[in-house]
């Protein structure tokens, strides 16, 4: 599946040369839900997260956009439209992703709109 990952020049030149990591992820937008690897199959949503001043630590730089080819997504789709920015889910979410990591084998949350991917497992992917 092609997914998108907008992101600061420096942050897509870091992923490009040593791929995703758990350990510095959460620190610009991702951090709502802990420590999580956001992607999206929406271009447009990808465009916003690269041109955002919080990940390019307030400079207007314009990022860049990582397309992701991922092979081994095991989806739990959300029942509700939980969103990064929608602080008032940010306690169930985290309930859930702990729930997840612990008692089954999915790797991803799907959100109700269907255009956020949060891995917060270990993934195979292809960056193109």
């Amino acid at each position: 599946m092609l997914l998108y990952h907008g992101t600061s020049k420096l942050n897509a030149l870091l992923i490009k040369n040593n791929g995703f990591s758990f350990e510095y992820c959460g620190k610009n937008w991702g951090s709502t839900y802990g420590k999580a690897i956001y992607l999206t199959n929406n271009y447009k949503e990808a465009l916003f997260y690269a041109n955002g001043n919080d990940i390019n630590n307030g400079s207007e730089e314009v990022g860049e956009i990582l397309k992701v080819f991922v092979f081994d997504i095991n989806i739990i789709k959300l029942t509700k439209d939980y969103s990064p920015n929608d602080k008032k889910h940010i306690k169930e979410i985290k309930t859930i992703i702990s729930y997840l990591k612990i008692n089954t084998n999915k790797n991803c949350l799907l959100n109700l709109n269907e255009n956020e991917f949060i891995f917060f497992k270990t993934f195979n992917y292809l960056i193109i």
